[in-house]
């Protein structure tokens, strides 16, 4: 390396760009913002629309139902294919379920059953009401 050059600290170990006279590395300096394109660590979290409020939040917030792609069958959290996101609020769930927004969403036929696993996620456990008595 040149003399004055050292590799950049605020990027991990793997990052190809490196610093000069202290200062941005080359790749910043001459692009800007765009440089957190090249570092993954900079990456914003991903985003998604609950179906039934249009709320944006993080996608670990919402609970994702799936259309798996050959079979057609419709699932919970698991699988690949078209996905719809929805909010873990009652409000959300009882519109989706009133309007069919889920079944719009994917395209799809949704069957109750998935609707009672939804419905008994927002049930508190028994355990936590009884300590809450006390």
């Amino acid at each position: 390396m040149e003399a004055g050059v050292r590799r950049c600290s605020r990027h991990p170990p793997h990052c190809p760009h490196l610093v000069y006279r202290d200062r941005l590395c080359r790749e910043q300096q001459t692009h800007g913002s765009l440089h957190q394109n090249h570092c993954p660590n900079l990456m914003e979290p991903n985003y998604r629309r609950c179906l039934s409020c249009r709320r944006v939040a993080q996608k670990q917030v919402l609970w994702r139902v799936v259309r798996i792609h050959p079979s057609r069958q419709v699932k919970l959290d698991q699988g690949m294919g078209r996905s719809a996101y929805i909010c873990p609020q009652a409000s959300c769930l009882a519109a989706a379920q009133k309007k069919n927004r889920l079944g719009r969403a994917l395209r799809a036929s949704v069957p109750d059953e998935i609707y009672q696993r939804l419905w008994q996620r927002l049930e508190p456990c028994p355990w936590s009401i009884q300590r809450s008595s006390d």
